[in-house]
């Protein structure tokens, strides 16, 4: 124990003892006063003392050296209060015993002797047994020089027929040795008491010590597993996405967690897990997944993180579920849902591995769970080939994924949350005015708590509700370049930098680097047949489409009149660029104004 505390134990047994000594003390003055009072009153006759008084003032009287006793111990531990008591006692008592009872005057001695004896407790029984010898002694010539017999000793030759002269053996037999074994007796009975009280104290203060500490290590780690877990509101940098989360444990640390983070610049991970056990240990395992999630799925990624399939869930979900089972030594397994979404357009996929199948809120107030199969939690068997389903997201939509924590939240009458009282919630979140992301979550973990109540939380609560705006707005842009032979090629860059922004597909990509490669060949071929001129193309992406727009000065022509070519055994593969293009284009115009060929195309594609 360090020093402060064996400090703050020493002050509260300080504080302990001189209370129960206080109160030790004042009650035998009391009795001390009640004893003197009758002691008085039986020698001037005032009082009649028969018999049973004679035996209850022998009896209580057995109590002076308890009363000296405590006020020595009191005023060894307070001075400032107990030292009035104790010159009382000792004054008051000794003077009235001494005048009452004459073989009592050895209690003068008593008192200077006990005291120097209890400030030591080496030799206590020998110092006491010889100050007992010398009381004995004076006690005997107390009763010889004043020739006085005690009212006590009357008594007791009242009651038993004893002579007189007997009295000295009678002082001895019983006075003075069941006073001397009764002071012993009291003063070991004290000290042993003093002992084990001090070490009770120093066990509970121990305790309270040791809980505090555990106390302190506990709301550290739960710290440390809350700065592990990113902020619960966020927004993705196109405005397009917003996450909100809230875990509640049910102890200091806990088994749910949630987490979210961006891949590149247009992709983002959210996952909501819980592992089956509480407290300390879980909350280690939870830090430990988190890593070991984020590693998986960076070592995962292809090359091209533009597109929100260039993550292979699949296997990055079984290297999680096999490194975890792995180190599983504690026999816990986890239940988790993950899902990557493309932020530009809501288009996504997910894996759900064992956990709760979340619920979507639509802008008009309807909901739906994003049910699958049902597949094994994390960390129970290796090589369990988890599988990836697909998702999007529509403009207004709110995914929420919670844990069992929701669902399992009882109140005072044993009542379940369960599914239905989380659709009614839902419901009533759903057809609110509002319809963000954070405004879901905050209201739904205050219906859990309304239905909690007072009742004690006994699982983690975790709800992550994230949401989609779809407020893409389209991507236009121009590029003008001479009538060459790079012409199509410095064209495509720029197209390609918005189509990679609006989160194209790889083939719908491909289809339009042919359009304009074929559209521009043939301005340079043929519009500018001789001559150098300039090619104007106008882009504007949007979520699934884009429409290009290609301005020439060239001679006039118009490729919608153009006719198919007719294919023959030998084809003659020149002269089919228009014919590609109409193939490929989900709509194509073309006016003359201005002097300027004017060609506008639109290519459509599937999220």
């Amino acid at each position: 124990m360090h020093k402060d505390e064996r400090k703050q134990t020493d002050l509260i047994f300080h504080e302990n003892e001189v209370k129960t000594n206080r109160l030790a003390v004042i009650a035998g003055v009391i009795m001390s006063i009640t004893v003197s009072i009758f002691s008085i009153g039986g020698l001037t006759n005032q009082i009649q003392m028969g018999e049973n008084w004679a035996c209850i003032v022998l009896l209580v009287s057995s109590t002076y050296e308890l009363i000296l006793c405590l006020s020595i111990r009191c005023g060894k531990y307070d001075k400032y209060w107990a030292k009035y008591v104790l010159i009382y006692t000792m004054v008051l008592c000794s003077a009235v015993t001494f005048f009452i009872y004459p073989h009592a005057a050895t209690f003068l001695v008593y008192g200077p002797v006990t005291i120097s004896i209890m400030y030591c407790d080496k030799y206590f029984v020998r110092r006491v047994s010889v100050v007992s010898s010398v009381a004995f002694l004076l006690t005997v010539t107390a009763n010889l020089v004043l020739e006085r017999i005690s009212p006590v000793v009357r008594a007791l030759h009242d009651i038993g027929h004893i002579d007189y002269w007997d009295e000295p053996l009678l002082i001895l037999l019983y006075f003075m040795i069941p006073r001397v074994i009764n002071f012993v007796v009291i003063s070991f009975c004290g000290d042993m008491i003093t002992r084990n009280g001090k070490l009770m104290i120093l066990k509970r203060i121990e305790a309270s010590t040791l809980a505090a500490e555990t106390t302190a290590q506990l709301q550290a780690a739960a710290d440390i597993q809350m700065k592990t877990m990113p902020k619960s509101e966020f927004t993705a940098p196109n405005g397009c996405v917003a996450v909100s989360a809230l875990v509640k444990p049910a102890k200091e640390t806990g088994g749910d967690f949630f987490d979210y983070f961006m891949l590149g610049e247009n992709l983002l991970v959210v996952l909501a897990a819980d592992v089956s056990d509480k407290g300390l240990a879980s909350a280690m395992y939870v830090m430990k997944a988190q890593c070991i999630i984020k590693q998986a799925l960076y070592a995962q990624q292809k090359n091209d993180d533009t597109e929100w399939d260039c993550i292979d869930l699949e296997a990055a979900m079984n290297q999680v579920n096999n490194f975890i089972t792995r180190g599983n030594q504690d026999d816990v397994f986890v239940t988790m849902w993950l899902g990557c979404f493309d932020c530009r357009t809501g288009v996504g996929k997910y894996v759900n591995a064992g956990h709760l199948p979340p619920a979507i809120l639509d802008r008009n107030g309807k909901i739906r769970w994003l049910e699958n199969d049902s597949q094994l939690f994390m960390g129970v068997f290796e090589n369990t080939d988890l599988k990836a389903e697909p998702i999007r997201l529509k403009q207004g939509d709110r995914l929420v994924v919670y844990t069992d924590g929701v669902t399992d939240a009882r109140n005072a009458g044993d009542v379940s949350f369960g599914r239905d009282g989380l659709l009614r919630a839902l419901q009533r979140i759903a057809d609110a005015e509002q319809k963000t992301a954070h405004f879901t979550t905050v209201n739904l973990m205050n219906f859990l708590e309304q239905h909690i109540g007072s009742e004690e939380q006994f699982d983690d609560i975790t709800i992550v509700t994230l949401g989609f705006s779809g407020d893409y707005a389209p991507v236009r842009q121009t590029v003008c370049v001479d009538s060459d032979r790079n012409a199509p090629e410095k064209i495509m860059d720029v197209v390609n930098d918005i189509l990679l922004d609006s989160g194209c597909p790889n083939d719908a990509r491909r289809d339009i680097d042919v359009i304009i490669d074929d559209v521009c060949s043939n301005i340079v071929d043929y519009a500018y047949e001789n001559t150098v001129g300039t090619v104007r193309v106008s882009a504007e992406c949007g979520l699934n489409y884009i429409n290009l727009e290609f301005r020439d000065c060239g001679a006039a022509f118009n490729p919608l009149e153009y006719e198919e070519p007719v294919f023959s055994e030998a084809p003659n593969y020149g002269g089919l660029g228009i014919y590609l293009v109409k193939k490929i284009a989900d709509k194509m115009e073309y006016r003359y104004e201005n002097n300027e060929n004017i060609l506008t195309l639109t290519k459509v594609w599937n999220i």
